[in-house]
């Protein structure tokens, strides 16, 4: 191999690993450890799902069935829109195209889409659920296997429900979707919960979500005691609660918009996790929680903002303090 082969390999090896790993030296092995697996991982997935997009898709009647069951591997479109049952993916390697048609749910505890398998894409659709809230923990969808790649999805859900819920599943994608609720905000729904199911060994590891809007929900992204977890370039708004919640540990907020949200990021239970170039605008609270490494932030008329103080602050990042803070600015 030539020195100049050898030149570029090594540049390829390296091209993958984020900027922020390289300048920052202080960052630990975890998140490292995110930084490289969140690219390398998805780029797996997707190219086993590549392949099935390019198949001559098979066509979904809506109207064949309330419940609609994809048993087989394949790729699947929509001939038209969908109101009230289920469409249920129980096999692995599906590719589902809405071609642009809607699905809606018209029963509170009846979801709308329920992928069961490994590597599902569902991508280019409507989904909108409505009905009357019975405990609150309702969903629109609901993932429970690894590799499901969710895209250009527009979601419409009253805000009681969790609009996409993660349990039990590894290394999974959201991209460019639109989720928005609708109502009073009583009950505490997500737009998307990375949730935690309890059960010893299960966990929701490696879930991108990106370049999404979230608007009107209780809480925007709720991600639960797990690891690997990213969440960037997204616009999260008009939250009651929490415009990003972090429960676990590991995790990368990165490049977000959280505007008008009772807090912007709230970082609960766990440190080890990154939280960077965030604009925090119109919040009570701005960056919140447990020791995370938090830094290159904006926040911009807030009523408080990182521990308390609503002054310019440009400070090193020291261990034990309650939140890590380098070069984080706060304007009034």
């Amino acid at each position: 191999m030539t020195l100049c082969k050898r030149f570029l390999l090594i540049f390829a090896m390296f091209a993958v690993i984020p900027v922020y790993a390289a300048v920052n030296p202080q960052l630990t092995d975890g998140i490292r450890q995110i930084m490289v697996k969140s690219g390398n991982e998805i780029d797996v997935m997707m190219g086993q799902v590549s392949v099935i997009e390019g198949a001559i898709p098979t066509p979904l009647d809506p109207s064949s069935q309330e419940v609609i069951t994809i048993n087989q591997p394949g790729s699947y479109i929509l001939t038209g829109s969908k109101v009230g049952g289920t469409i249920e993916s129980t096999t692995p390697n599906v590719y589902l195209d809405f071609n642009g048609w809607s699905v809606t749910g018209t029963a509170h505890d009846i979801p709308i889409i329920l992928i069961a398998d490994d590597f599902v894409t569902v991508k280019n659709g409507f989904v909108q659920h409505s009905g009357t809230p019975v405990t609150g923990n309702e969903f629109a969808m609901r993932i429970s296997s690894r590799g499901v790649e969710l895209k250009d999805l527009s979601i419409s859900t009253p805000n009681y429900l969790t609009a996409i819920e993660f349990l039990v599943t590894n290394d999974c994608l959201v991209s460019d979707c639109i989720i928005t609720g609708g109502g009073d905000n009583a009950l505490s729904g997500s737009a998307i919960r990375i949730g935690n199911n309890s059960i010893e060994g299960s966990h929701n590891n490696g879930i991108i979500v990106e370049r999404c809007q979230i608007n009107g929900f209780q809480f925007g992204i709720s991600v639960d005691r797990w690891e690997r977890n990213v969440v960037r370039d997204c616009f999260i708004a008009n939250n009651n609660g929490r415009g990003c919640s972090i429960d676990g540990s590991i995790a990368l907020i990165s490049n977000n918009i959280i505007v008008d949200c009772a807090t912007g990021i709230s970082n609960s239970l766990l440190p080890d996790n990154l939280i960077i170039n965030n604009i925090i605008m119109g919040c009570n609270n701005t960056i919140s929680g447990n020791s995370p490494s938090s830094y290159g932030n904006l926040s911009v008329a807030n009523t408080d903002s990182y521990d308390s103080s609503v002054s310019l602050q440009i400070s090193d990042l020291t261990t034990g303090t309650s939140i890590g803070e380098y070069a984080n600015i706060s304007l009034s």
